[in-house]
C-alpha cells in the first residue's frame, strides 16, 4: 500500500512538472510589452483629422487595430518583445468607410468607401518600432494629408440653355491602403456644378476631398449638357496635381474657344501657390497649355473701344489706377485683382535656377494677371507710389482675398531695373534690388481706350 501511494505522489508530481512548463511557454508568448502612439500634423498651423486608426503589423501579421478618437488622445497596445510596423489612417471613420479589422487586415487592404458617401479629409502616417520586454516605447506619428481639396469651381457665362455643368478629373487613384501607399490606378473624381440665379453662371455647392492622380499629367474636363448633347472641354495639365493642395478652378464660356479656365493651387501649410491655365476649344477636343497667355490681339495690342473709365473705380475686374486723357482716345493703367509671392529670394533665383530673372518674374506675372489684356508687367515705383496713396480706395473697390496693406512689399522697376517697396503712406523706405522670396507680385497693365 506504501509503495503505491508512492507510486501515485510520483506521478502526480510528474503532471505537475508537464504543467508547469506548459505554463512557462504560454508566458512567454503573452505581451511583456508597452506601445504608446501618439499623432501630430506634418506642419506648423496643420491639424490632425480624427478619428485615426493604428495598425500594428509583424511579420506581415496585424497584431492589433486600435483607434485614437480625438486630438490629445494616445492608445497604448500590449505587445511581446520585436520589431513592429505601425500605420495610422487619419479621417477615416466607421460612418463613412469600411475598417478592415485586425482579422482582415493586411497592409495592402484597401479604406474603402462606402456606397454614397465622399471622400474625407484623409491623412496617413507609418513607422517601424522595437519594443524590449518590459519596457515602454512613446511613438508619436507625424501625419501627411493623403488628398487634394477642390476647393471651388465656377463656370462663368454658360449658354442660358445649358441644363448640367461638371468638371471631372482623371485618372485618380481609387482608394488609400492600411499601408498609407495608394492602389486602383482608374479614379475619377466629378463635380455637379448647381445654376446660379443670373443663370449664366455655374458653381459647385461645396468643397470636395479627391484622391491625387494616378498619373501625371492628369485630365480636367469640363462638360456642358445643352439640348440633350454634352460638349466636353478636356485638358492635360502640366503643374502635377499633389495631395496636399487645394484647388481652385474659374473658367469662361465663349463661343470663339470653348472654355478657358484658370486654377490655383494653394499648399495648406507648406507648399506654396501656383496657377494653371486651361485652354478649350468649340469642338471639345483636347488643347494645349499656355503657362504664359499669348496675346488675343498681338497686332493691336490693348487696344479697345469704349466708354472709359473713371480713376479708383473697377474695370473689367481690374482696378483703374490712373487714366490720362489724349482727346480721341485715352491710356488707362489697370492694377491686377491677383498678386503672389515672388516664392525664390533675388539671390536664390540668380545661384539656384536656370531660368533668368525676367523670366522667372515673368511667369509670376502670368499666374497673376487677367485674362482680358496682354503685356502685364511690374509697376512702375512712381506707380507703386501712387497705388500706395489710394490702397483703402483700393480694398474696398475691388472683390479679392489678397486686400492690399502698408507692411506690404511689392517687386517695381525703377529705370528699368527690379526693385522692391514697401508700400506705405510714410517715406524712409529704401528701395533694393535683392528682395526676399516673401515679397509680393501685383502687375499692372496700360490699355488704349478710343472713345465711342
Amino acid at each position: 500500500m506504501k509503495k503505491q501511494h508512492i507510486a501515485i505522489a510520483a506521478l502526480m508530481l510528474l503532471g505537475l512538472g508537464g504543467c508547469s512548463k506548459e505554463v512557462v511557454e504560454e508566458n512567454s508568448r503573452q505581451a511583456n510589452a508597452t506601445l504608446q502612439v501618439r499623432t501630430r500634423a506634418a506642419g506648423d498651423e496643420a491639424t490632425v483629422s480624427y478619428p485615426v486608426s493604428v495598425y500594428v503589423f509583424q511579420n506581415e501579421e496585424c497584431k492589433a487595430v486600435q483607434t485614437i478618437a480625438a486630438e490629445g488622445q494616445s492608445l497604448n497596445v500590449a505587445l511581446t518583445e520585436g520589431t513592429y510596423q505601425v500605420f495610422a489612417i487619419g479621417g477615416a471613420g466607421a460612418t463613412d468607410y469600411d475598417l478592415p479589422t485586425k482579422e482582415d487586415a493586411t497592409t495592402a487592404t484597401a479604406i474603402a468607401l462606402k456606397e454614397g458617401r465622399q471622400l474625407t479629409d484623409l491623412m496617413g502616417a507609418r513607422s517601424t518600432v522595437t519594443l524590449t520586454d518590459g519596457g515602454t516605447n512613446t511613438l508619436t506619428l507625424g501625419m501627411e494629408r493623403k488628398v487634394m481639396l477642390v476647393q471651388s469651381v465656377i463656370i462663368n457665362k454658360v449658354p442660358a440653355s445649358a441644363t448640367a455643368v461638371s468638371v471631372s478629373i482623371a485618372p485618380l487613384w481609387q482608394s488609400l491602403t492600411v499601408g498609407t501607399t495608394y492602389s486602383g490606378t482608374e479614379g475619377t473624381g466629378t463635380i455637379v456644378l448647381t445654376k446660379q440665379d443670373d443663370g449664366r453662371t455655374w458653381k459647385s455647392t461645396e468643397a470636395q476631398y479627391m484622391l491625387p492622380p494616378s498619373s501625371q499629367p492628369a485630365t480636367i474636363t469640363v462638360n456642358i449638357t445643352t439640348d440633350g448633347r454634352t460638349n466636353s472641354y478636356a485638358y492635360s495639365t502640366q503643374d502635377e496635381l499633389e495631395a496636399n493642395y487645394k484647388i481652385n478652378i474659374e473658367g469662361t464660356y465663349t463661343e470663339a474657344v470653348g472654355v478657358t479656365l484658370t486654377g490655383t493651387m494653394t499648399g495648406v501649410t507648406w507648399q506654396g501657390e501656383r496657377t494653371i491655365r486651361f485652354d478649350f476649344d468649340e469642338s471639345g477636343s483636347m488643347g494645349s497649355t499656355t503657362e504664359t497667355e499669348e496675346p488675343s490681339e498681338p497686332d493691336n495690342g490693348n487696344a479697345v473701344t469704349g466708354k472709359v473709365p473713371e480713376v479708383n473705380t473697377l474695370y473689367q475686374g481690374c482696378f483703374v489706377l490712373s487714366v490720362t486723357d489724349n482727346g480721341d482716345n485715352a491710356e488707362v493703367v489697370l492694377v491686377s485683382p491677383k498678386e503672389e509671392a515672388i516664392g525664390n529670394s533675388r539671390a536664390e533665383i540668380d545661384r539656384d535656377t536656370s531660368i533668368p530673372l525676367e523670366q522667372y518674374i515673368e511667369a509670376k506675372i502670368s499666374r497673376t494677371c487677367t485674362d482680358d489684356f496682354s503685356d502685364w508687367r511690374l509697376p512702375t515705383l512712381a506707380e507703386l507710389n501712387l497705388l500706395s496713396s489710394v490702397y483703402e480706395v483700393f480694398n474696398r473697390v475691388v472683390p479679392t482675398s489678397s486686400p492690399i496693406g502698408t507692411n506690404n512689399t511689392y517687386l517695381c522697376t525703377l529705370d528699368d531695373v527690379v526693385i522692391f517697396h514697401r508700400l506705405a503712406i510714410s517715406e524712409g523706405f529704401t528701395n533694393q534690388t535683392d528682395f526676399t522670396a516673401k515679397d509680393l507680385v501685383r502687375p499692372v497693365v496700360t490699355i488704349h481706350i478710343s472713345k465711342e
